[in-house]
């Protein structure tokens, strides 16, 4: 019997994700995806979530969004991976059940790249609330033409900051090290392609004891400013970051990481513009990390 009840589970979930595919293939074949129809998406994931979040009893996040302008659906899709990655973890912790992270697209990042990651995401709420028969459904919001790649951006960010609240092991500074290290070989990369001198290597600076998340924060920060001069110089768009609105001191783990992974799309897009290599390779997982040890790396990214 008790076979035979998890075949129809089995069978029913296939069913839904069928129909979903089968209703969003129709939707999207005829149809071009806007912002505005990433933003309406995002905002029912966003709704599914609150709905585990409160059937888990989880805390709610209640930071304020990013003072952020002029993202590209480039910037949110690396966001979005984020929120893939943490969808991926939190369904197993509740379910063991977990599943794969989509290659990066290929060219220029388009709506429909974040779109898809959006409907990955959905799949795994939907393979979670079949297993713990919750029945409530969240409901899809009417799309406003007037939502931009910014707006869809912070939605994201919110979504990664809450679902983090409710992951039994969340990001830590190791997951943060592992980003970081990301951005440092791209940096390594494009730096042997405009410097003069091919032989040049950059020491690593002094270890510094007692740092904390939101001091590797800041200086994610130093390194955007960085960033958006070597943009305007290589006439590169990149998102304009508001740092006078920022407020240091409480970030966590999971903001940090949020940060690094905008330092990450932003060498991203040089590479692809100015190298034909492929990325550097993903840093492997480094094991136990605390802040000083990500401080330092840090450090060295931006030299």
């Amino acid at each position: 019997m008790n076979t035979c009840k998890r075949y129809i589970l089995f069978l029913t979930f296939i069913g839904l994700l069928f129909t979903d595919f089968r209703e969003a293939y129709a939707d999207n074949k005829n149809r071009k995806i806007t912002p505005a129809h990433v933003f309406a998406h995002a905002g029912l994931l966003q709704g599914e979530i609150e709905i585990l979040r409160q059937y888990l009893g989880k805390p709610k996040n209640n930071q304020l969004d990013l003072p952020i302008e002029h993202a590209h659906p480039r910037e949110v899709y690396f966001q979005a991976v984020t929120l893939l990655k943490k969808m991926d973890k939190f369904c197993f912790e509740q379910i063991l059940r977990r599943g794969s992270i989509p290659a990066h697209p290929v060219g220029e990042t388009q709506p429909k790249d974040v779109y898809g990651l959006i409907d990955a995401s959905l799949s795994f709420v939907k393979r979670i609330k079949l297993k713990l028969h919750i029945q409530d459904k969240a409901i899809k919001e009417k799309i406003d033409k007037g939502k931009t790649p910014t707006d869809v951006f912070n939605r994201v960010i919110q979504m990664n900051r809450q679902l983090n609240l409710m992951l039994v092991y969340r990001f830590s500074s190791s997951d943060v090290f592992q980003k970081v290290s990301d951005a440092s070989n791209l940096a390594n990369v494009m730096l042997h392609k405009f410097s003069k001198n091919k032989k040049l290597k950059i020491s690593e600076p002094k270890y510094v004891n007692k740092k904390s998340s939101p001091n590797v924060y800041a200086e994610l920060l130093s390194c955007i400013t960085i960033l958006e001069a070597i943009s305007k110089n290589l006439d590169v768009e990149m998102l304009k970051l508001k740092r006078d609105e920022v407020k240091i001191g409480h970030q966590t783990p999971s903001d940090v990481f949020d940060m690094a992974s905008i330092v990450v799309s932003e060498l991203s897009n040089m590479r692809r513009k100015y190298l034909t290599t492929d990325n550097p390779n993903v840093t492997d997982f480094p094991g136990k990390k605390i802040p000083s040890d990500v401080y330092q790396k840090v450090g060295l990214l931006k030299k």
